[in-house]
């Protein structure tokens, strides 16, 4: 037994009934509902022009893993407002949310009200 694995599942768990907001998923397979925890982060990105550096927020998901394959393009209805998968510098559009791939963490861009 994991100890570290158990309290991440249990941490998921809490998240899913005490932490979330409730989204739809529109991916390649259609849109399923889900609990999500929503945050927020930052990334420093070039300009067109390569000559100064932006920095960019993003609307992140933290969802259960097992729950869907994010693909850049996929969408996200959360609170009124598409929010469109997006890549940061070319990094993958999600990345895991602790060390046991129970959560991961979705990167996304707010295109305004759905």
């Amino acid at each position: 037994m994991n100890i570290i694995r158990s309290g991440m599942e249990a941490l998921r768990d809490w998240r899913t009934y005490y932490m979330s907001d409730t989204i739809e998923y529109f991916g390649q397979d259609g849109a399923t509902s889900m609990s999500a925890r929503v945050g927020f982060s930052t990334a420093n990105e070039l300009d067109d022009l390569g000559d100064g550096v932006t920095e960019t927020r993003s609307v992140d998901f933290v969802i259960a893993a097992s729950l869907v394959t994010p693909k850049i393009g996929d969408t996200i209805i959360w609170n009124g407002h598409r929010h469109r998968l997006s890549s940061k510098n070319g990094d993958p559009c999600w990345r895991n949310a602790d060390n046991h791939g129970v959560s991961i963490r979705i990167h996304t861009k707010d295109e305004g009200p759905a």
